[in-house]
């Protein structure tokens, strides 16, 4: 049952003390710091608006105002001593893009226990103010928090906020998995180019953190995916998530294999194997797979011609989690150089492989990958299933 507007502002109430807490800290800053306050001291002109000011400082502040009514800086000072005075209202009429009143009319807002009237100011920080990251840090406890839906009016084409505030979200101990909501629609607005997304996913796995590494690759695409992606081969490699990897480290001209995507007759895209005689670093290509402990199944297609390689090339299931060890037999594929042939391998993953497995091609044993081969071999249709226990 959804929750009813005065349950959600209960609940919001202490997340807003501590949004005001940071913003106020935030605010205080400069007026502690030891070059603002050798300025205090001098009087130098730059540093008069963050000065601490008694009776008589707030005086000559109003006789500047009343002698020139349009000094943004006057109001700024008056505003700092007293931010939800008429003098802010002033200061947002005068320079309503300013950073300062911008963090100061989301002080205020939040000082008022208004959540919702901050968050313009914050985003304007955000989009235009960005390098500043007091908002970013702001907005990103805001996510953290679940409090997204908020910030989606604010998603417009070609943001540039929310991919600051995602990068804010370590900073506040936030995770990915938190930030979801905020990624799936700021996808949706175009305020969030793929290609970030892309990069996030890139770092989470590198770190391992593969149930949140998924689930932004999942909301990248915005759609049931099946276990193995790509298997036709027929799209590009998006060799940033959980597509196919091809091992391109040796430069062509020293390389014992050259693997690319190709058309063929009727089948679109396949996958294709040159080996050219020398060693072949393997794996060939390589699947991050998200499937998790159970009994699974392998089916594709493919056909060689004058394939010389003993034992032929494998596909191979490894762990991430225990040095590569194989999940169950592979054998190497035979020759198949008339047509087309089909191709099954089963195998179960053991719970101590963890949630992710890799499918990957290469020669059925290394003392054939060191020997290296000859000829070319293509693969079609890939599919993986689930079994039965």
């Amino acid at each position: 049952m959804p929750r009813s507007p005065a349950h959600r502002d209960a609940a919001q109430r202490p997340f807003v003390a501590l949004l005001v807490l940071i913003a106020a800290l935030l605010l205080a800053w400069p007026v502690i710091s030891v070059n603002i306050a050798r300025g205090c001291v001098v009087a130098d002109t730059p540093y008069l608006s963050l000065c601490p000011m008694g009776d008589a400082g707030v005086a000559a502040i109003r006789e500047r105002i009343a002698a020139n009514p349009g000094e943004t800086p006057a109001y700024l000072s008056l505003a700092d001593l007293a931010p939800a005075s008429a003098a802010l209202t002033a200061a947002q009429r005068l320079a309503p893009t300013h950073p300062k009143i911008l963090l100061m009319s989301a002080t205020s807002a939040l000082q008022g226990g208004n959540l919702k009237a901050a968050i313009a100011p914050l985003i304007d920080l955000a989009e235009y103010h960005g390098d500043n990251g007091t908002a970013n840090l702001i907005l990103a406890r805001l996510v953290v928090a679940g409090q997204t839906e908020l910030l989606e009016p604010y998603l417009k084409p070609d943001s540039a906020w929310p991919a600051r505030v995602l990068n804010a979200m370590p900073r506040v101990g936030g995770s990915t998995a938190s930030a979801l909501p905020l990624i799936s629609k700021a996808l949706a607005a175009k305020a969030l180019d793929p290609a970030a997304v892309s990069a996030y996913v890139v770092q989470l796995k590198a770190a391992r953190s593969w149930g949140d590494a998924y689930a932004l690759w999942l909301t990248l695409h915005a759609q049931p995916l099946p276990m193995l992606y790509n298997g036709s081969f027929d799209e590009p490699f998006l060799s940033e998530g959980f597509d196919w990897e091809v091992n391109d480290q040796m430069p062509l001209s020293r390389a014992g294999a050259v693997v690319d995507r190709v058309g063929y007759e009727a089948r679109g895209a396949v996958l294709n194997v040159k080996l050219t005689g020398r060693s072949i670093a393997t794996p060939l290509v390589s699947q991050y797979v998200f499937i998790g402990q159970g009994r699974y199944r392998l089916k594709g297609e493919y056909r060689t011609r004058r394939l010389r390689l003993d034992n032929g090339l494998a596909w191979t299931i490894r762990c991430t989690s225990e040095a590569g060890a194989a999940a169950g037999p592979s054998d190497g594929l035979p020759e198949a150089d008339a047509a087309w042939q089909p191709f099954t391998f089963e195998f179960t993953l053991p719970a101590t492989c963890g949630p992710v497995a890799i499918v990957q091609l290469e020669p059925s044993s290394r003392a054939a990958a060191m020997a290296g081969g000859s000829g070319e071999a293509w693969f079609d249709a890939l599919t993986l299933e689930r079994l039965a226990n």
